[in-house]
């Protein structure tokens, strides 16, 4: 049976990891069988990080490269969409990837109320050090993509211009393109999540949680692809 190791989950997350839950995702649109192991020593994996997938003594890094091996396997995550669409999918799965997600790590590494959400659920067993380690190493990549040299307000516009740009994107659609979910469904959904709920900066959740129409998208997909959550905090 495949096996996706991941970083555990909490506060109604399949994962703390957003592209664990992407992955977990394109693993149920796939229809193969197989299991969550959470994962502790990512360090030891291809490229030092999760998700992973493993296949026997195989190990299938990154949930791009996941994707890949479930589509040699047979996988069509883009059901019913043109060459054209399927190209817009691949630039708004960039985007999300890398643009949504340097504002959750932001919101959960650099605020320092995120932060410190973060010492008390993802990083509770961790020993202080190492988790200062980890954060120092976290900040500097933050400050080489540029991120963080904005004010936090400044930060607050552009996430507010992306997920305006997202909701629009959706328009009336139960997904981001029509009454079926592809492959950026996958992708979204776990960023609308993550930057909605802690341990992401109170801030960034309010801003968040303005789009309430991207909140309903996102437990559309949770419905449509169901995973097993931890509950979600009070």
């Amino acid at each position: 049976m495949l096996t996706l190791l991941t970083h555990p989950g909490g506060n109604g997350m399949f994962s703390y990891g957003m592209f664990c839950s992407k992955a977990a995702y394109l693993l149920q649109m796939s229809g193969e069988t197989w299991q969550r192991e959470d994962f502790f020593n990512f360090a030891s994996m291809p490229h030092g990080k999760l998700p992973v997938l493993r296949d026997g003594d195989a190990l299938i890094a990154d949930s791009e490269g996941i994707r890949r091996f479930l589509e040699d396997r047979g996988a069509d995550f883009d059901p019913g969409l043109s060459t054209e669409q399927k190209a817009d999918s691949r630039l708004l799965i960039r985007w999300l990837d890398e643009a949504l997600w340097a504002h959750v790590v932001t919101a959960r590494w650099y605020e320092e109320a995120g932060w410190q959400h973060l010492c008390t659920s993802v990083l509770a067993m961790a020993p202080k050090p190492i988790a200062d380690q980890i954060r120092a190493r976290m900040l500097q990549g933050l400050d080489f993509i540029g991120i963080t040299r904005f004010s936090k307000a400044e930060r607050l516009v552009r996430l507010n211009q992306d997920l305006a740009a997202l909701q629009t994107r959706l328009g009336d659609h139960p997904f981001l393109f029509g009454a079926e979910v592809t492959a950026a469904d996958c992708s979204a959904a776990p960023m609308i999540e993550a930057l909605s709920r802690a341990p992401a900066d109170p801030e960034v959740v309010a801003a968040a949680r303005a789009y309430p129409a991207l909140l309903a998208y996102a437990e559309r997909v949770a419905a449509a692809l169901p995973l097993e959550r931890p509950a979600v905090a009070a």
